[in-house]
């Protein structure tokens, strides 16, 4: 009963509400419980999302599963009576679980849709391009970013001119990578490079030279070199032979000599797994029988991934072969092709969650907040707070002295944001470590504390605006509630109440019997004529009145010779297979690790009484169980209960149409 109890509640549910027709009626009260009155609404949503599209639906169903609902209104209710949820862990806890489930209703719907097909598009191609950087210093002022434009065109034009995109970049660029490879980049495809630069590649053609795009690091000129489809993944495991860069030529010689050891291993079938363990010195995946996790294009070294996905088929080894980290044994073990979008899709959500493409669609969402909410701002007022901001805003110490009039900057439905509200924020902003003109710096400060508010006003109306969130809150607000109560009442309680468990375990200890068991001694010795005798000895000794232990006395009276143990275990018990054809209990003597053995069935029996260490999960079930029933009188007494037999029946009428 629990089981069915908690799904009523399980925290795991998906977002969405079925609407039905019965919700259409007028929202009569169709259960008191307490003081709680619980509308007929409430009780179809709950049902119709714990029942299955095509569940037969009649008035026992709808009973049965009404006592159901009783039950954990009633222990919610006992929770608030308990002040549980004033509580600051439950208020912490709630406050997270909403933080994540609100991350959906906070983007911009129509702009998150395009950005995860246009992100499983580009998905299914790789770009190989080369690029040129402009870095552009932090400290600069927007303003002056310019004449880091105009450098970047200038750049540009040498190459449409003629001038052949690697001379240009080795003469011009500022990422420090192109000594060694000219400004090539290898191929790539979607998340792997940000996101301005991952668009601009993507919608340019091959051999096209961009206008320079803008990124967090500079301006690039990029030139796409070629597009393919795109390969997928590919899981292989390596072994690795680190060469130092300033190692000598000896050096060198001998490192190739030991990868060419390890190959002549490999090709005599040695097991790759156990060399590389061995052998590897790649320390993150040698303690990993060499295993790398799945990797596609752009994710790895050139070299090393060209080999690795060169394979025709699982299995293959490559020769040695050397890259910048020393030389390298690979052996594909798995590779797999791009799946479909529906396969895809919860991976793409996650990345444009965490990829500036969510900050875009954020953006679009506060953009619709502000026409839907009549959002209106004062800029000019906003020049009054650039008077009052000097340089000690480089430092982190500027104060706001205040104003002798407080002046509104903005409004969005209805709500008036103020100099004061934003000074505020702009004294917490400047621990950023600011940079620019006072200017730049206080209108950059604006537009996030803007966005900001709006962003934290669209959080706080969810439950207002969509009412699905509202009634997801609602199941986690009541099943964090209904835990945490049956946690103190039952579960927690039943565990640690250890005089209450022995109690429930002397009154109900039949209920907690074994099965057929079978007991029986082992002889050991690790002389082998001495056991033999002792085995002769055991087949007589209950015609003599001996017990196991007088057996071995009489060959243990100088020193310990042999030795008895004691064991019960089930028929099936491998020691003692086939024990049923051992003559007079006895099995024949066995010699193991230079210790001989026999065994010597005592009894079998049926129905002992198991201890309550043996059965103590089962006892804190049931103790449980008992616990829950005890509790429920309780609550049944404590809290008064009204049931509206005629909305009931207006319920099962709607549900049974539909």
């Amino acid at each position: 009963m629990m089981k069915l109890i908690r799904q009523i509640i399980i925290i795991s549910f998906l977002i969405g509400t079925l609407v039905s027709k019965a919700q259409e009626k007028t929202d009569q009260t169709l259960l008191t419980v307490g003081d709680e009155k619980i509308p007929s609404s409430e009780f179809v949503r709950i049902y119709l999302k714990n029942h299955q599209a095509g569940t037969i639906i009649d008035r026992k169903s709808v009973d049965e599963y009404l006592n159901l609902f009783i039950n954990f209104r009633l222990k919610v209710l006992d929770a608030k009576d308990s002040k549980l949820d004033t509580s600051s862990s439950f208020k912490n806890e709630l406050a997270g679980y909403r933080q994540q489930l609100a991350r959906p209703y906070l983007t911009d719907k129509e702009t998150e849709e395009k950005l995860i097909n246009e992100a499983y598009e580009r998905m299914k191609y790789e770009v190989s391009a080369s690029h040129i950087l402009i870095s552009i210093p932090e400290q600069v002022v927007p303003s002056d970013t310019l004449k880091y434009y105009d450098k970047a065109i200038a750049i540009r034009n040498r190459i449409v001119n003629g001038e052949p995109f690697e001379v240009v970049a080795r003469a011009t660029s500022d990422d420090p990578s192109v000594a060694n490879n000219n400004g090539y980049l290898g191929y790539f495809t979607v998340f792997q490079m940000v996101y301005p630069f991952e668009s601009a590649v993507y919608n340019l053609k091959t051999g096209e030279i961009s206008m320079p795009i803008r990124t967090r690091f500079g301006y690039h000129i990029i030139k796409v070199l070629d597009k393919r489809a795109a390969k997928g993944q590919v899981k292989v495991a390596h072994i690795m032979i680190a060469v130092p860069k300033d190692a000598t030529e000896e050096q060198k010689s001998k490192l190739k000599e030991k990868i060419d050891e390890i190959y002549k291993q490999v090709l005599n079938n040695e097991n790759f797994g156990q060399l590389a363990n061995k052998y590897s010195e790649d320390p993150g995946s040698s303690k990993n029988n060499g295993e790398l996790p799945w990797f596609g294009s752009g994710s790895i070294i050139p070299e090393f991934e060209k080999v690795a996905f060169g394979f025709d088929h699982d299995g293959q080894v490559s020769e040695p072969f050397q890259s910048s980290f020393g030389w390298h044994i690979v052996k594909r073990l798995a590779r797999k092709e791009i799946g479909s979008f529906d396969e895809m899709l919860p991976d793409i959500k996650k990345k444009v969650f965490s990829d500036m493409r969510n900050t875009i669609s954020v953006e679009r969402m506060i953009a619709k907040i502000k026409v839907e909410n009549k959002f209106r701002e004062d800029t000019v007022n906003l020049k009054q707070i650039d008077l009052l901001v000097d340089s000690s805003i480089y430092r982190s110490s500027w104060r706001y002295q205040g104003l002798k009039e407080n002046k509104n900057l903005f409004e969005i439905a209805g709500q008036k944001h103020d100099q004061d509200e934003f000074s505020g924020f702009l004294v917490i902003y400047q621990r950023n470590g600011l940079k620019g003109s006072i200017h730049s710096i206080v209108r950059k400060a604006y537009n996030d504390w803007v966005n900001q508010t709006i962003y934290n006003y669209q959080q706080s109306v969810l439950e207002q605006k969509f009412p699905e969130f509202k009634y997801l809150m609602q199941e986690y607000h009541d099943g964090i509630l209904l835990f945490n109560i049956s946690d103190l009442k039952v579960w927690s309680k039943a565990s640690n109440d250890s005089l209450g468990l022995e109690n429930f375990y002397q009154k109900n200890k039949d209920n907690y019997k074994w099965g057929e068991r079978v007991h029986y001694v082992t002889y050991s010795c690790a002389d082998e004529k001495i056991l033999a005798k002792v085995s002769k000895l055991a087949a007589n000794r209950k015609e003599k009145g001996m017990k196991p232990d007088d057996v071995v006395g009489k060959f243990n009276k100088e020193q310990t010779k042999v030795s008895v143990n004691y064991l019960v275990v089930n028929p099936d018990d491998k020691e003692i297979l086939g024990y049923e054809s051992w003559k007079g209990g006895i099995s024949p003597i066995v010699s193991k690790d230079g210790n001989s053995t026999f065994i010597e069935v005592i009894s079998v029996t049926t129905g002992d009484i198991k201890s309550l260490v043996d059965c103590k999960g089962q006892t804190i079930s049931d103790y449980q169980q008992l616990l829950e029933e005890d509790w429920l009188k309780s609550l049944h007494q404590k809290f008064p209960i009204e049931i509206n037999q005629e909305a009931i029946k207006q319920v099962v009428e709607s549900l049974g149409k539909q």
